[in-house]
């Protein structure tokens, strides 16, 4: 379409083509470029003499494309020539001081903190500490030397001391503390006074009282009170002969509550359990050897517990185990005495009495609950636990079972009682054929199923009764403010064969 076009603006004559113009014209162009180029720089006299490379490789702006001693680019002298220029910044010196002076806050916040942090504080701080956690270093040391051997190993003090919740520089405190580098703390390292005093005192117990609850009782808590004031600590100093010790500056140590005294269980925790567990001579417990390493010269002159140094262990608890068992003993008859209960015959009928009503309804209803008139020991035992009695079972049942048959019947219960009741159905069943006809024609007359006492009463002197009427019909009647008996009170066979229609009882026989 463009040709055509172009054709069309030239009156339909076509273009001659020159192929040789436009190489004539390119010619002339490279030629005047050929005579505009740089005119050449003539080498120098040392680039002759050195080598063949031009006079550009003198130009100072290329320093890394010469084989000299020059930096090249990325080397450790460029590296640390440009990071000595960045360093004289003014704005690199700006931001140096900032951080300087955020350093020096830090480590001044830091300081003030340690003022309050016992931890950075070393062994006087370790001790505070103590006191203000525990309340003495005493009970500070009890919380540390839970095994109670006396002394600590690295690992048991840095153990203890996370539990109880002290921070610090634990091998820079531990230093500190085993001055004689042993591997081993005691209480003497932590706080050599504290350990004096206390050691002194309770060796002198020790020795005088044998243990340290009878040294309580004895020797400190005289009136029995519980709590001992510095008073009473002065006045044990005086009867022990000891003289160098302070009782102001002893009690303060042992208590931690001046104003309400010292108590056995902060004195002498080991003590304190022996007493409430009544293990008054500690056979239960090791040897109480608190505080005393520290103060004796040996192991010969550590004080022994008296059933040690009498070899009698096993004799004392020998000894405790027959007291308990005549305490345990004890306890039974008492409690047999005051429970109404299955420990005897007649307290569990007075216990179905109470419950039932009489003992011939508490046969039928909670004992022979099937009503064939007797119960094996399993029937005993599931009855037993229905009525919530516990005890000694299998004396009781033998008790009742005296002739061992294996079951029981009503007549072990209340012989009387079922004697009169024998009595009144082989009576009615000679006169009426069986217990049914005899409900029916000489109680129930009426029909309504209701039978009051007179005409209860009346059917059993009929019937020849010898016993007393009324008596009976108080028994079978199940609650006291019913007026009347049903046939299931008179008898529950004849209850069982009227409900099926068996007038002649033939299927209860």
């Amino acid at each position: 379409a463009a040709p055509a076009a172009a054709a069309a603006r030239s009156g339909g004559r076509q273009p001659c083509p020159r192929p040789f113009a436009a190489g004539r014209r390119e010619a002339s162009v490279a030629a005047g470029m050929a005579a505009a180029a740089l005119p050449e720089i003539p080498p120098s006299p040392a680039a002759a003499a050195g080598g063949s490379r031009g006079g550009l490789s003198r130009a100072s702006s290329e320093p890394c494309m010469r084989d000299g001693p020059q930096r090249r680019k990325g080397s450790a002298a460029a590296r640390a020539a440009f990071l000595e220029r960045q360093s004289k910044h003014s704005a690199v010196e700006a931001r140096r001081n900032i951080s300087q002076l955020q350093k020096q806050i830090l480590r001044d916040g830091r300081s003030a903190d340690d003022v309050e942090f016992w931890g950075a504080q070393g062994r006087e701080g370790f001790r505070t500490y103590l006191e203000k956690k525990h309340g003495s270093i005493v009970n500070g040391w009890r919380a540390l030397d839970r095994d109670k051997n006396g002394r600590l190993s690295f690992y048991e003090f840095c153990n203890n001391c996370r539990a109880m919740g002290f921070h610090g520089n634990f091998k820079k405190l531990w230093k500190q503390l085993d001055e004689n580098g042993n591997g081993f703390v005691s209480i003497m390292e932590i706080d050599p006074e504290v350990g004096r005093y206390v050691g002194t005192y309770k060796l002198a117990l020790m020795k005088k009282y044998g243990d340290m609850l009878t040294a309580w009782k004895k020797g400190i808590d005289v009136n029995g009170s519980g709590r001992i004031e510095e008073r009473e600590i002065a006045a044990s100093l005086e009867r022990l002969g000891i003289t160098d010790l302070e009782p102001k500056t002893l009690f303060r140590m042992l208590s931690t509550n001046k104003k309400l005294g010292l108590t056995l269980q902060e004195f002498d925790p080991d003590s304190y359990n022996r007493f409430v567990s009544g293990d008054f001579k500690g056979l239960t417990m090791k040897a109480n050897k608190e505080f005393l390493e520290d103060v004796v010269d040996g192991p010969e002159d550590m004080p022994q517990d008296p059933e040690e140094k009498k070899g009698g262990v096993l004799e004392w608890r020998r000894q405790l185990m027959e007291k308990d068992r005549k305490e345990h003993f004890a306890e039974l008859d008492r409690i047999k005495q005051v429970k109404c209960g299955v420990h005897d015959a007649e307290g569990f009928k007075k216990v179905l009495v109470q419950r039932c009503g009489s003992l011939l309804q508490a046969w039928r209803r909670a004992l022979d609950l099937d009503g064939n008139g007797k119960i094996t020991f399993g029937e005993f035992v599931v009855a037993l636990g229905r009525l919530g009695l516990h005890g000694d079972i299998k004396g009781l049942w033998k008790q009742l079972d005296v002739k061992g048959k294996g079951w029981l019947v009503f007549a072990d219960l209340d012989p009387e009682i079922d004697a009169q009741i024998a009595e009144l159905k082989e009576k009615l069943e000679k006169t009426y054929g069986n217990v049914l006809l005899a409900w029916i024609k000489a109680f129930d007359v009426k029909g309504n199923g209701l039978v009051p006492e007179q005409q209860f009463v009346k059917g059993c002197h009929i019937a020849g009764f010898s016993g007393d009427p009324k008596v009976l019909f108080n028994t079978l009647r199940p609650n006291k403010e019913r007026a009347f008996l049903t046939i299931r009170d008179y008898d529950n066979r004849a209850y069982l064969a009227l409900s099926r229609g068996d007038f002649k009882m033939l299927s209860e026989q």
